[in-house]
This record gives C-alpha cells, sequence and structure tokens, in this order.
C-alpha cells in the first residue's frame, strides 16, 4: 500500500475514532449530570420529608400531651365534686393529697409524651441528615465523572490514533 493511500486512512480512522469518542463523552457525561441532578432531587425529597414528619410528630404529640392534661384536670374536676358531694372538705388533708397526686401523674404522663416524642424527632432528623450527606455525596461524585468524562473517552480515542498509527507505520517497514 502506498504512503499517500495510509495518509488518507490513517486521517480517516482519526476522524473517525475523535468523533466516536467525542459522541462518547458526551453521552457519559450527560448520563453523569443526570445522576446529579437526581441527587440532588433526592436531597431536596428527604429533607421536605423529614420537615413534614417532624412537623407531624410535634402536632401529634402537643395533642397528646393536652389530652392528657385535660384528662387529668377532668379527673381532678370529678373526685372534687364527688368528695365535696358527700360533704368532705377538699381543701386540706388526705383529700387534697390524693387530687395532687392525680393531677401530678397526668402532667408526668404529658411530660413523657414530650420526651418520648423528643426523642422520636432527634432520631428522624439524624437519620434524614445522614441520607442527606449521602445524597450530596454521591451528587458531588457524580458531577467529578461528568467532568471528567470528555477528558477520559478523548485520551481513549487518542491512544487508539496512536495504536493505529503505530500499526500502519510498521505496516510501511
Amino acid at each position: 500500500m502506498d504512503p499517500i493511500t495510509m495518509a488518507i486512512l490513517f486521517a480517516v480512522g482519526a476522524t473517525a475514532n475523535y468523533t466516536t469518542a467525542y459522541f462518547q463523552g458526551k453521552a457519559q457525561e450527560e448520563q453523569y449530570e443526570n445522576q446529579a441532578d437526581w441527587q440532588a432531587y433526592n436531597a431536596k425529597v428527604e429533607k421536605a420529608n423529614q420537615e413534614r414528619e417532624d412537623a407531624r410528630l410535634a402536632n401529634e404529640s402537643a395533642s397528646r400531651q393536652l389530652d392528657a392534661r385535660r384528662r387529668g384536670r377532668k379527673e381532678v374536676a370529678k373526685s372534687r365534686a364527688l368528695l365535696s358531694s358527700s360533704g368532705l372538705s377538699v381543701a386540706s388533708g388526705s383529700p387534697l393529697m390524693a387530687l395532687a397526686s392525680t393531677e401530678a401523674e397526668y402532667d408526668l404522663q404529658a411530660r413523657r409524651e414530650a420526651y418520648k416524642t423528643r426523642t422520636q424527632r432527634s432520631s428522624l432528623k439524624r437519620s434524614s441528615k445522614q441520607r442527606i450527606l449521602q445524597y450530596k455525596t454521591n451528587q458531588s461524585f457524580y458531577e467529578d465523572k461528568a467532568d471528567n468524562a470528555m477528558k477520559t473517552s478523548m485520551v481513549q480515542g487518542l491512544t487508539k490514533n496512536i495504536q493505529m498509527g503505530t500499526s500502519l507505520l510498521g505496516g510501511l517497514m
């Protein structure tokens, strides 16, 4: 094969390799960018879900605490009415202590509910922050991969051209 034909074949092959490398690099870059976008979206969704769940827990807890305190006041009022109707004084002594104990028990129940909810909310926030951090780490990873996709593809195209040129030069000798 004459050198001019070989040079033309090399130019055509090199162009084909670079064109293929370019489009492969672009496709890979786009794929990584899409993955990064999904990770960013997942982080936003996780944050919104965590905030919504946190608000739900807080509202339910406030309602249960209020109910416990209301039940306590209702129980104390009912007991006070029963004791008064039987002629006992509820202003001092054992009846007063019993009423105070009942009210304190319902207040303690409300405080336990508040503590339980604080613990749940804290755990929810901690696990949500871990998932958000993982999504952001993944996003950063895919952004880096997208930045390097085109470079990697073009280097591979160049490597193929060097191999093809070496092969052609070997055929001349």
